[in-house]
């Protein structure tokens, strides 16, 4: 005789029966409501300067990652702050808004902070922000820069970040770095991914091509 399933509320009136599980329920939210706590006072100067701006208005941290999109005037704000010693989860956010094609004109200083930052095993998260604001803005005079980064190992993961900008290059150089790259068991699977976005592309523009 098959055992009868259970409802989702049986489920849940189960769970909440169990002592263990109510204890770290709670714990998760207590550590979960210290950690939201102490990301809103650290990025507090930060939401401070773009206010006095009156441009605009942060009520919370978290608004910060889209605002530069929306309000691009800011980005020196928010350049100068990713100067600054915040922890990491407000430089990785101002990282992150910065990824605008607004941001070229602050090339040279992102390009000396992605450089200069340390890389660790995987992906670091501010490094990979601020290579994200990088390629968000690269155009075809920064290539060589562009080239530069994904030729030295050194960056490891954080390189990923420039692949979608080679795929769309029409530099040959830019081409062979992006070819390259997917003979990179890091990045292989991206790069397929990209060449059958960019086919799909090429075909959808032929047939409007071919249309009387």
């Amino acid at each position: 005789m098959k055992s009868k399933r259970k409802t989702a509320s049986e489920l849940v009136a189960e769970l909440q029966a169990n002592p263990e599980y109510v204890q770290r329920s709670l714990r998760q939210q207590q550590e979960s409501a210290q950690s939201n706590a102490a990301f809103q006072a650290a990025a507090r100067p930060v939401i401070e300067a773009i206010n006095k701006t009156s441009v605009l208005t942060l009520n919370s941290a978290y608004a910060i990652g889209d605002a530069a999109a929306r309000y691009p005037q800011i980005a020196d704000i928010l350049v100068e702050h990713l100067q600054r010693a915040y922890p990491e989860s407000v430089t990785k956010t101002i990282a992150h808004a910065l990824a605008i094609p607004q941001a070229r004109r602050f090339w040279e200083t992102l390009l000396r902070l992605f450089m200069n930052h340390p890389d660790g095993p995987v992906p670091n998260r501010t490094k990979f922000g601020i290579g994200c604001a990088l390629a968000a803005s690269a155009d075809a005079s920064v290539l060589a820069d562009v080239l530069s980064i994904m030729r030295d190992p050194r960056h490891g993961a954080n390189r990923g970040v420039f692949l979608k900008f080679l795929a769309e290059s029409l530099s040959p150089q830019a081409q062979a770095a992006f070819e390259e790259a997917g003979h990179d068991p890091e990045f292989a699977k991206e790069v397929r991914f990209l060449k059958r976005i960019r086919q799909r592309k090429w075909r959808r523009g032929s047939d409007r091509t071919r249309q009387p």
